[in-house]
């Protein structure tokens, strides 16, 4: 230990040990001090003298445990030579005693019963309050034995605790270690001149040796993994792995040699590699004595550094699993976190591939605000997880799409093979194994063909083999769950991970009836038989079932026998196993008879053979007159034959391409959902059948579909509404979970209301249920409306499911309440009595029910491209709020389903649709009609607070159209099993409740009146419905959504107005709520921007342009931009990704387009205003319709090419009362703030109706930096005009003004101020105080601390730290990279406190070349003034310019006016009693009279008489001193007739400016500058007519007198908008600003603020056209 150490541990153990002596309870206290060593006890001891002495009425007998003389300790404080230690714990002496050991006590055994202080316990426990722990006074100690200034720096008083923490956990160090430690880190940063993060954190890990550690400049990248850093030093200085294990020296020589550090971490520690291995060779041979000559070690780690070191001890292997991947990022990224990852416990599971243990990371919810873990994740480490987390289902329909999305988790692999097998019981499941090698293997093996340029595919044998299992015999049993058993499918590759899925076909019978029908099983054309469609299809369970009885004849008519035949040769080949190649023959074969069929088969009002087999073939009639087409048919395998050509090529592309499949980055997700929902359900749209039957589809099962009749003989038929499927259901009971956590209340009792059309018990029963399983504590009162014959029925239903839960304890029946009304769905409903009663009215399949079914015909195919695989078969044509009208066709082209569709209405008919026009399209056209309910879906809307509508033709157009429209709350399209549904929440109560929510806060923030905020409620309510319908649902709740509300209105109306879309042209203008379509987003709650502005431009060539605007609004009282800029990243990064076109587009960018059509068709397509914030708009004049069918078409076709995405952030801070900045950026982005002053203006424009567009702009634009590109225009943010050296953007701050108007040319540039008190003193400066260096570099520090406790990143600039002025001193700081300005200036009041200003007193920021400035007024003893008369020699006057010099600025440079420059021809001077206006004033004049009496004359006006009687003599004045507003008038009239005269007279000798006339005129005929001075202007214009004539004669000379050498000074105390009027500030091109009451009066006088903030008494603000200067206004000592 050094003296230092030594003294410094001595004299804190002194310290101690008074504190503790006196906080021992009892009479008479005495605490042994023990553990230390002489050196140690003896600067404790002397430390402890001088305590005592400082305090005599401290009664503490101290005692050493030696009789031995120690120099400079008291001789009483020894023992006697016979005595112990124990003889002075009862001597009755003192009130307490302090007894230190000295070396080893021969009553040691008595001194350990008594309290102690050792050096085991002195530093206390980490866990301590900071301030109470030892260690923390222990630091002080150790700061002030370096002779640091001030209080230890916050850097240090931060982070060594942790320090100390992390070392006391992993392996403690003794006293005397901390004590080097401490005093090394005090000594190296107290030579430091400041103490910001940057400086201090080198010299920590610098002094680490200390402590027998490696220096570590890594040790502070992040300053949350400090601890985890720390401990591995710990692990590495000892040569220990993390494990604990040591290394040997001769492996550890080994690693050196042979490892190659990264270029990175050489560059980091500023080394060579050589040179850095040559230094850990020698540490290591040093450490085990093995060299020649042993160094000092710490000597040796000085050299070193921990990152070389961890490159040589964290060596991983290539592969590692899932969790300790998982582990290590977290570590990387937040190590403090780490703790909570590994108490969850789930590494070993994730490295196994545990999909619960997945699932528990991601919904594992953080403590205390903190992000969870899962976004400290890289996004590809995310990926697996939720891969891993979230198959899409333990059980998978289609095996090619299930093995696509396993393998991009193998996404990362260079080379290998992936391996398909098959685990479990292989004597089971022998069915199942032949029949997925009869749909898969030809695929498969086509696969495993074409792999191998990157991954190869393995495909066990046992999967593609194509022996059929022999049949049992007719008399043994056949156990369909034994024969038919799940697969479980692995997939695995080189030893990595495994995945796994399984595969059911007892789940998906009609893949068993698939390979049923092509094994043998035949029917003739619409072939009828009384099963239902589930049991048709289970039927072929048993395979004894598959042969027909007999066979069928071939029948003899042309088409019927052509069509059987084809049938027969291709199912033959079918038997070997299917794939897309042999499909598509078939297909195509077919496909030419039915072209034949449709040119040939005209009936003629007569029944067609041939016609009726084409229509029927693979088409069978089911009971209750539905329908069914089978899988077989070639329109169904026309589907499958393109599934598996699109799973194919797919995993060839996974297997083949570096990287796998190229999927969008933020989300892989949505593409394998996508094509797991497609099917070939709804294709064709339509069957006919005997008895003149038109049937629709309803459902699928493996390609088999069911049809259900909406026509039958002859008549309209609601068969095809007998029930909602499960699905469905769920999805209405996912509304009311989310209604619960909307309103938490009402999960103690829940009013549902059900209409159930057709009484089906399941309904009923399938809604309770679901609610109990995800509420269990829910009550609930499910009031059932259905037919009266059906409750009986229902009730049954209820008593069989929940009888044996009544008496249980969790009973259902008491809290599911079923309430049944009768009601027949003809008639109406009878709801009176349950108004405003019920919560959510549950409406599926009610008000489509009103069918009708008409042939149509048009001459020409559709435009666009059919893809058979996953576009539907039909679409709507017109809707209104009164029908639906669906075309039983695709909107696009398609000959087939043309024929097929032909060839299905001349059937039905019997005929051509037009007999005229024979080779024309016919159709269905199927008209839903809505107008019949709509009083009960208004009345359901006055019953209930949300209504949700399931329906298969209601959509959202028709619920817009209304007259009295409800909000819709969300559109979900395609909801059930087959997508059928769309399911739509609406609700009208609603909205008096956020009215009045909106009114409140409006009011709380005081931007209304309280007499407009009702009207202002409503106008942003009814706004709001346009921008964001889930941001009002969400203000239904609770929490801070209304906010968000005003938030995203305003963000809405900033950027059409900021960022408006080209007028000219065509084009769709779409605005999307990303919370609406989530799922965009993956899985897992992850941060997105809150709006998307999407245009889609037809381009001069045809095609369409897609540009993107992304927004995220930010609605805070104070500015807080939050997570604004990782939302927007996120944002754009998936919407680039997902659209971009050309090479660079993604594989699932097809499915990204769908989803931005759907989205895009979801939202209100209602013409309204601009100024009402439309969701959809159209720009141009193309009919409208056409041109969205054209761009809509241009996204399904993957035809739109993507132009930009750009983001833009609104912050919106709604109590800051000073004016927002201009338009800036946000790292790539934009940001628009708006304070109060802007929201005022904004909710005016909204009020008004104002089109954004028209609307006065909110804010100043910025400079291009802040530019948003649209295309066709670039909408720039010119640069700002602001105050110089008060630069409003942070990215580039406007240079610094050193003088104002012109400054003199013979002004001396030498400083009028000494800024150093150490230098010669300048006689000029009147010194009445002053800051010394020393005292400037502690506030200096002081800050630097509060920014540090406050974690904001600072660092310290080069030069000009600080400047001291005479009234205030300047502070630089510059912001760490990612720190915003704000973070500082943030930080005013916090500073304000630590520096101990007065009241009153006010910091002042701006920015400057780079760094952040703080102006801080000092107080009265602090200042020194600016001598005029020194000033005055400084710069004499000019003949060519009247100057006058007003005083200095910080750097103590002369700050003057120029009267006779255009910037600055007339001043206007303000400022508060006692701020210096009058000295100013006497300044400004003292310095103009010194140019000779013939060159210039003053013309003065004093109303107080007192101001300016210094001049009332002076030979420079003309006249006498005026005293009231009459004398102004004159001397204006005269001087305005002056004016008139001398541009006269210079006019006759072409002369534009008064030096010029001077030089050519003799000097008799010279004409003097005339200095007009009105002091006290409020006085003079206190009479409205008075004032109104004086600004009239102001207004004409401050207009054009400057060429005539005529200049105006006006002065006042209160400058206030009835004083200075617009006129009157708009013609002083020059302010003079002193210190002023409010930031309202500095604006008006400034025109921004700051003058408030000046220190008084001549701090001053000189603002021209040139910019604005801070000075010190001279003194003359009059």
């Amino acid at each position: 230990m050094t003296d230092s150490s030594i003294r410094a541990l001595g004299r804190f153990v002194a310290d101690e040990a008074l504190r503790k002596v006196t906080e021992i309870s009892g009479a008479r206290a005495v605490l042994r001090v023990s553990g230390f060593d002489r050196p140690t006890v003896t600067e404790a001891l002397r430390r402890t003298a001088q305590r005592l002495s400082e305090s005599p009425g401290r009664q503490v007998v101290v005692k050493v445990g030696t009789s031995e003389p120690i120099v400079d300790v008291p001789v009483d404080y020894l023992l006697d030579p016979q005595d112990q230690l124990t003889k002075w714990r009862n001597s009755g002496q003192g009130s307490a005693v302090l007894l230190f050991e000295w070396g080893q006590s021969p009553d040691a055994q008595g001194l350990a019963a008594m309290n102690a202080l050792d050096d085991a316990t002195i530093l206390g426990d980490y866990h301590d309050a900071p301030g109470e722990r030892g260690f923390d006074r222990f630091m002080a100690e150790a700061w002030r034995e370096a002779d640091g200034i001030g209080t230890v720096p916050a850097p240090m008083a931060t982070f060594l605790p942790e320090i100390w923490r992390a070392i006391t956990d992993e392996e403690p160090r003794s006293l005397h270690r901390w004590a080097a430690f401490l005093v090394d880190t005090a000594q190296r940063v107290a030579a430091t001149q400041v103490h910001t993060p940057g400086v201090v954190y080198p010299e920590i890990s610098a002094a680490l040796p200390a402590l027998d550690l490696l220096p570590d400049r890594g040790l502070f990248l992040r300053p949350a993994a400090l601890p985890a850093r720390i401990k591995k030093n710990v692990s590495v200085s000892a040569f220990k792995q993390p494990t604990g294990k040591e290394i040997t020296e001769d492996e550890l020589i080994d690693r050196i040699t042979t490892t190659e550090f990264s270029e990175e971490s050489l560059k980091h520690i500023g080394t060579d590699s050589e040179t850095a291995k040559t230094r850990m060779r020698s540490l290591v041979l040093n450490l085990n004595r093995s060299g020649s000559t042993p160094r000092d070690s710490r000597q040796l780690r000085h050299e070193q550094d921990l990152t070389l070191w961890l490159e040589i001890f964290e060596q991983k292997s290539k592969k590692i699993g899932l969790g300790q991947q998982v582990r290590q990022e977290i570590d990387r990224t937040a190590a403090e976190r780490v703790d909570e990852f590994d108490a969850m416990m789930i590494e070993e599971a994730l490295d196994h591939g545990d999909q619960e243990s997945a699932q528990r990371f991601l919904d594992e919810a953080p403590v205390g605000g903190a992000e969870p873990l899962a976004d400290l994740l890289s996004k590809r480490s995310r990926r697996k997880v939720e891969k891993l987390a979230f198959p899409d289902s333990q059980f998978v329909q289609d095996p090619l799409r299930a093995l696509l999305r396993e393998l991009t988790y193998f996404s990362d692999e260079e080379e290998g093979s992936v391996v398909v097998g098959v685990e479990g019981n292989q004597d089971t499941g022998r069915w199942s194994r032949w029949l997925f090698a009869f749909l898969y293997a030809r695929t498969l093996r086509d696969v495993q063909d074409s792999t191998g340029l990157r991954l190869t595919l393995e495909v066990k044998d046992c999967l593609l083999d194509l022996t059929k299992p022999p049949l049992p015999e007719e008399d043994e049993p056949f156990d369909p769950n034994t024969e038919w058993s799940p697969l479980r499918l692995l997939v695995e590759m080189d030893g990595a991970a495994q995945r796994r899925f399984r595969w059911d076909p007892l789940a998906i019978p009609g893949q068993i009836t698939l390979a049923a029908l092509i094994h043998g099983w035949r029917t003739p054309p619409g072939h009828t038989t009384d099963l239902s469609f589930d049991t048709f299809l289970e039927k072929f369970n048993d395979p004894r079932q598959w042969q027909a009885d007999e066979p069928l004849p071939i029948p003899e008519s042309h088409f019927a026998g052509q069509l059987e035949r084809l049938k027969l040769e291709h199912f033959e080949r079918f038997s070997d196993g299917l794939d897309a190649g042999n499909i598509n023959d078939y297909v195509r074969e077919w496909e030419s008879g039915l072209r034949e069929a449709r040119a040939t088969l005209v009936p003629d009002n007569a029944p067609n053979t041939d016609l009726e087999a084409v229509v029927l073939t693979d088409v069978i009639g089911l009971a209750d007159n539905r329908m069914m087409m089978l899988a077989t048919h070639p329109l169904k395998l026309r589907w499958l034959a393109k599934n598996y050509a699109e799973a194919a090529d797919s995993i060839k592309t996974a297997l083949n391409k570096v990287g796998g499949l190229s999927l969008n980055q933020e989300n892989e997700d949505l593409f394998f959902d996508a094509i797991d929902r497609i099917s070939p359900h709804g294709t064709p749209a339509v069957l006919v059948g005997p008895g003149g039957t038109i049937a629709i589809p309803m459902r699928e099962s493996a390609g088999h579909e069911e049809y259900a009749p909406v026509r039958h003989g002859g008549n309209e038929s609601k068969e095809w509404l007998s029930s909602v499927d499960e699905t469905a259901i769920d999805e209405m009971v996912r509304v009311i979970t989310d209604y619960l956590v909307t309103y938490p209340h009402k999960l103690d009792g829940l009013r549902v209301l059900l209409l159930d059309r057709n009484g089906d018990p399941v309904l009923p029963m399938r809604v309770a249920k679901q609610v109990r399983a995800k509420n269990p504590h829910l009550k609930v009162d499910l009031v059932v409306l259905a037919p009266q014959a059906t409750h009986h029925e229902i009730i049954q239903g209820f008593d069989l499911h929940f009888s044996g839960a009544e008496m249980a304890e969790d009973s259902f029946l008491p809290d599911v309440q079923l309430i049944l009304q009768a009601w027949e769905p003809d008639q109406e409903a009878d709801l009176s009595g349950l108004e405003n009663t019920i919560d959510l009215a549950l409406a599926p399949a009610l008000f489509g029910t009103q069918t009708s079914i008409k042939e149509s015909t048009k001459k020409e195919s559709l435009s666009g491209s059919f893809n058979p695989w996953k576009h539907p078969a039909s679409h709507n044509l017109a809707q209104t709020s009164e029908n639906v009208v669906r075309a039983l066709l695709p909107e696009t082209a398609d000959e087939t389903l043309e024929s097929w569709s032909t060839l299905c209405v001349r059937y039905d008919r019997r005929s051509p649709v037009s007999r005229e026009s024979v080779d024309g399209i016919d159709y269905f056209e199927m008209q839903v009609q809505f107008d019949q309910h709509l009083d009960l879906f208004a009345t359901l809307h006055r019953v209930a607070h949300w209504v949700v509508t399931l329906d298969s033709f209601i959509g959202r157009e028709q619920i817009d159209a209304l007259r009295n429209r409800p909000d819709v709350i969300l559109v979900k399209p395609s909801v059930g099993k087959n997508e059928s549904y769309t399911l739509i929440v609406s609700s009208q109560t609603g909205r008096q409740f956020v009215v009045q929510r909106l009114r409140r806060r409006l009011e709380q923030i005081g931007v209304v009146t309280p007499q407009d905020s009702d009207g202002t409620a409503k106008r942003i309510y009814e706004v709001s419905r346009n921008v964001a319908p889930g941001a009002v649902l969400r203000s239904l709740g609770i929490g801070t959504t209304v906010n968000e509300v005003v938030g995203l209105v305003a963000t809405r109306f900033v950027v059409d107005q900021q960022f408006p879309v080209p007028r000219q042209g065509t084009s769709l203008v779409t605005w999307i709520s990303f919370d609406e379509h989530h799922r965009w987003f993956g899985r897992g709650h992850k941060t997105r921007a809150d709006l998307g502005r999407f245009v889609l431009t037809v381009q001069d060539n045809g095609t369409v342009r897609l540009d993107v605007l992304v927004a995220e609004s930010k609605f805070r009282q104070t500015f807080d931009i939050g997570s604004a800029e990782e939302q927007l990243n996120r944002t754009t990064d998936l919407c680039e990704d997902a659209f971009r076109s050309g090479g660079e587009a993604r594989h699932d960018r097809p499915f990204w387009l769908d989803e931005l059509a759907a989205a895009i068709a979801q939202t209100s397509g209602n013409a309204l205003q601009a100024a009402d914030l439309p969701a959809r708009t159209m720009i141009g004049n193309d009919d409208h319709r056409q041109v969205e069918a054209k761009v809509l078409d241009a996204l399904r076709s993957e035809g739109a090419q993507l132009g930009q995405v750009t983001g833009v952030a609104v912050a919106i801070s709604a109590e800051e009362d000073q004016p927002a900045p201009a338009v800036g950026s946000l790292g790539k982005h934009t940001l628009v703030r708006l304070n109060k002053h802007e929201l005022l203006n904004l909710i005016g424009a909204l009020r008004a109706n104002q089109d954004p567009a028209n609307a006065d702009p909110l804010v100043v634009p910025g400079d291009n930096k802040g530019t948003v590109k649209i295309p066709g225009t670039v909408v720039k943010t010119p640069s700002a005009v602001t105050a110089a050296g008060l630069s409003t953007t942070p990215e580039e701050p406007a240079p610094p003004v050193k003088a104002a108007g012109a400054t003199a040319p013979t002004c001396e540039t030498s400083p009028l101020v000494a800024r150093h008190p150490d230098a010669e003193v300048d006689p000029l400066k009147t010194h009445r105080g002053g800051l010394q260096e020393e005292e400037l570099r502690l506030r200096y520090n002081t800050i630097v601390d509060v920014f540090a406790r406050h974690k904001v990143a600072v660092t310290a600039p080069e030069i000009d730290k600080w400047q001291e002025g005479p009234g205030f001193y300047i502070f630089r700081f510059i912001p760490d990279p990612g720190v915003t300005v704000d973070k500082l200036t943030n930080r005013r009041d916090e500073i304000f406190l630590a520096l101990a200003l007065p009241s009153g007193f006010s910091i002042r920021t701006r920015s400057d070349r780079g760094s952040v400035l703080f102006e801080i007024p000092k107080i009265d003893d602090e200042k020194y003034g600016v001598d005029a008369k020194t000033l005055w020699k400084r710069c004499p006057p000019d003949p060519k310019s009247l100057i006058a010099p007003l005083g200095a600025d910080i750097e103590g440079n002369p700050v003057t006016i120029d009267l006779s420059s255009a910037d600055s021809p007339h001043l206007l001077v303000a400022g508060t009693t006692g701020s210096g206006k009058s000295v100013a004033l006497d300044t400004i004049l003292k310095g103009l009279v010194r140019y000779d009496e013939s060159t210039l004359r003053l013309r003065l006006v004093d109303p107080k008489g007192t101001e300016l009687a210094d001049f009332e003599d002076d030979p420079h004045l003309d006249g006498m001193i005026g005293m009231d507003a009459a004398d102004a008038i004159e001397i204006l009239e005269e001087t305005v007739e002056e004016m008139a005269v001398r541009y006269k007279d210079m006019k006759a000798i072409r002369t534009r400016k008064l030096v010029e006339y001077n030089a050519k005129v003799d000097k008799e005929d010279r004409k003097p500058w005339i200095v007009i001075v009105l002091d006290e202007y409020a006085d003079l214009t206190s009479d409205l007519e008075e004032k109104k004539k004086i600004e009239g004669l102001l207004k004409r000379l401050t207009q054009k007198a400057r060429a005539a050498g005529i200049h105006v000074i006006a002065a006042t105390q209160r400058p206030s908008a009835d004083v200075i009027s617009t006129t009157i500030r708009s013609n002083f091109p020059a302010q003079l600003a002193l210190r002023v009451k409010t930031a309202t009066d500095s604006r008006i006088i400034l025109d921004e603020t700051g003058a408030e903030a000046l220190a008084g008494q001549g701090d001053a603000f000189l603002h021209t056209t040139k910019g604005t200067i801070r000075l010190q206004v001279a003194y003359g000592g009059t």
